[in-house]
């Protein structure tokens, strides 16, 4: 089963869940909705969102 994480962009605001790739793919490029740059630490599990 592929690696899920959840993306929160610091300056959208945005709320994405995506696989490995995609995660890959926002740490090179940024934010694909606003391209503000991302660190690993904007990326957590989904069971770390689960309160």
């Amino acid at each position: 089963m592929a690696q899920q994480f959840v993306f929160d962009c610091p300056e959208c605001d945005s709320v994405v869940a995506v696989g490995g790739e995609i995660r890959a793919e926002i740490l090179e490029h940024g934010c694909v909705l606003c391209e503000a740059p991302a660190s690993v630490g904007d990326f957590c599990r989904p069971s770390e969102t689960d309160a």
